[in-house]
């Protein structure tokens, strides 16, 4: 096979990470779009169109009309979608690139009931992911790959998590979340205080203290409100009330720059949307946010600063990549994040909001990013962490406060970590709890 369309035709397809849906059309008109039913005068057969979709819909125990714009569907439904659009090709070989990324834990459940289905239909699977307790569940064999070589194959029965990442990073790591890391466990005064934050729709009355040099971590389903708090923070979105103060001064931010230049700075979930400058070199977005750094008295950059920041930034981060003149693009996912970060960390704030920082990264760029995200509070650099990710909450946190319904829920201490007690929090099982 030599191209996409031998593959298509031998049985096999493609779902990838970034979905392709058309959100102004049907679910229909997605399934279909390269082979609508025809009637005469080469008019599309509507009715026909819509059957055929709710049979496939029916036959995956979907229950969803297939006249619904995709729109309005969650991020879980647009991904059976997704997979579904491969199936109505013939396809009986899937290939699934991260799957569970954008999804909530609800989500996720659904989608491997699907897959379980569709398994006992002869469909076969390809499972691409970076989170090693999805492949404990759904998988039978595991194979693994390093730079993009072939490293070892074994049944899913017969492996553990030490062993999957010495094999995945060529290294052991014993401690994932604190290993190498020179974070000494005290904390500083308060660095950053928020009081009565609010906004219509989003989040309600919610204040809390962050310390120098303490990681505090937000908790909560899709809908929290989380994501929305840390844009009024930054003046992305504008708050209906708060106040907040830095290092103990009042400060009115309207927008991120403001924020920037007071010190907090924003690490976005979407690198892609809104965070990387993707048609641009490594060197012009690790400095994008910070140019005046690196500015000569004359007001005209300094060429040579630049280099040698950015490339002691590459070093740092272990980016992998030739020269700092490679295009962002053509990163792995991994070291697009630690672009991203490593362009987050060149205004040198003192508060840094970290929204899924590890999202869609393989183990061994994370062990790189947790090892900076450790050394910047061991420097008394306050962190405020929103995850998905609950072993990843709970072996970097000092405190973890979590969100529901846009309020407060719970706050939880070190020693009260566990995920039970986050999820029923987070459920709005426990209640609010200030």
């Amino acid at each position: 096979m030599n191209t996409v369309h031998d593959a298509s035709m031998a049985g096999i397809g493609v779902v990838y990470q970034e979905l392709s849906l058309i959100d102004s059309l049907s679910i229909a008109e997605n399934l279909f779009a390269h082979s609508q039913p025809i009637k005469f005068a080469g008019l599309v057969d509507w009715k026909a169109l819509n059957e055929k979709a709710s049979e496939l819909l029916d036959r995956f125990q979907l229950d969803l009309d297939p006249r619904t714009p995709v729109k309005r569907l969650s991020a879980g439904q647009k991904q059976m979608i997704e997979i579904l659009k491969v199936v109505a090709r013939g396809s009986r070989i899937i290939v699934l690139d991260e799957p569970t990324s954008s999804l909530t834990l609800k989500e996720t459940r659904l989608l491997f009931d699907i897959l379980r289905s569709m398994r006992k239909q002869g469909l076969s699977f390809v499972y691409i992911t970076h989170k090693l307790s999805e492949l404990y569940e759904i998988t039978d064999r595991i194979v693994i790959l390093r730079d993009g070589e072939y490293v070892a194959c074994y049944p899913t029965a017969e492996v553990n998590d030490q062993l999957l990442v010495n094999k995945m990073v060529g290294r052991d790591i014993n401690d994932l979340y604190s290993s190498g890391t020179p974070s000494t466990g005290i904390l500083g005064k308060d660095i950053l205080n928020v009081r009565n934050y609010s906004k219509t729709g989003y989040f309600d009355d919610i204040s809390f203290d962050l310390r120098a040099g303490e990681i505090l971590g937000f908790a909560g389903l899709v809908g929290s409100g989380r994501t929305e708090l840390a844009h009024a923070l930054i003046g992305k979105l504008k708050k209906d009330s708060g106040v907040l103060q830095i290092v103990g001064n009042v400060v009115d931010i309207k927008n991120p720059h403001q924020a920037q230049e007071q010190g907090l700075t924003y690490l976005t979930e979407s690198r892609k949307e809104d965070g990387l400058y993707l048609d641009f070199p490594i060197e012009r977005n690790v400095v994008a946010p910070a140019l005046k750094r690196f500015t000569n008295r004359f007001g005209f950059l300094n060429r040579i600063k630049i280099r040698n920041y950015v490339r002691d930034s590459i070093k740092k981060f272990s980016v992998a990549t030739p020269s700092e003149s490679k295009i962002v693009r053509e990163l792995s996912g991994g070291n697009q994040q630690k672009c991203l970060l490593s362009m987050c960390l060149s205004t040198e704030p003192r508060v840094v909001i970290l929204d899924e920082p590890t999202r869609g990264v393989d183990v061994g760029a994370r062990n790189d990013i947790y090892k900076e995200i450790r050394e910047l509070a061991g420097g008394g650099v306050g962190i405020i962490l929103i995850s998905s990710d609950l072993p990843e909450l709970m072996g970097l946190a000092d405190r973890i406060i979590v969100m529901s319904r846009g309020l407060l829920a719970g706050t939880l201490e070190k020693e009260g970590f566990s995920e039970e007690t986050i999820m029923s929090h987070a459920a709005g099982i426990s209640g609010r709890n200030k």
